[in-house]
C-alpha cells in the first residue's frame, strides 16, 4: 500500500521492492519529508520562545510582587500612595508577555500539527505511536 495515497503497489520484476505507486506520490512524500524537517526545526525554535518568555514573566511576576508589597502592610489610617504606577506598568508589561506567550503556545501546536501532517504523507513510522501517548514533541525524522 502507497504511505501517500494509500493505493496499491505493482511490484518490478526485478530490483528493490517500491515504496510508492508512482511519481507523483514519490514526489509528493519528498516535499512532506521537507515540510515535517521544516515545521520539526520551526517547533524547536518556538519551544524556545516559550520557554524564554516564560522565564521573563516569571521575573516580572516577582517584580510585581515586589512592587505591591506596600499593600500588605498595615498602616493605620494613612494613605498609603506611590505604589499604584509602577503596579500598573508591571502588570501591563506581565499582560504583554502573557500574550506572547500565549502566541508561541498557540504556534507550536499548529507546528505540531503541521509536522505530523507531513510526517504521515511522509511515511514516518513514529508518527502514529508519538500521536497516541499525546506527545506533542516531533519525533525525529527516520524513527530516529
Amino acid at each position: 500500500m502507497c504511505p501517500v495515497c494509500r493505493g496499491p503497489i505493482i511490484p518490478a520484476r526485478t530490483g528493490r521492492p517500491p515504496i510508492y505507486c508512482g511519481t507523483a506520490c514519490r514526489q509528493a512524500a519528498h516535499r512532506a519529508r521537507l515540510r515535517a524537517e521544516q515545521a520539526r526545526e520551526q517547533a524547536a525554535h518556538t519551544r524556545g520562545r516559550v520557554a524564554s518568555h516564560v522565564e521573563r514573566l516569571a521575573a516580572l511576576v516577582e517584580q510585581l510582587a515586589d512592587a505591591a508589597r506596600p499593600l500588605d502592610q498595615d498602616h493605620d489610617d494613612e494613605m498609603h500612595t506611590g505604589w499604584e504606577q509602577d503596579v500598573e506598568d508591571l502588570a501591563a508589561r506581565c499582560a504583554r508577555l502573557a500574550d506572547q506567550v500565549t502566541s508561541a503556545a498557540r504556534d507550536h501546536r499548529r507546528l505540531v500539527v503541521d509536522y505530523r501532517h507531513a510526517a504521515i504523507t511522509a511515511g514516518f513510522r513514529d508518527v502514529a505511536t508519538a500521536a497516541a501517548v499525546h506527545d506533542e514533541t516531533p519525533a525525529p525524522p527516520g524513527g530516529g
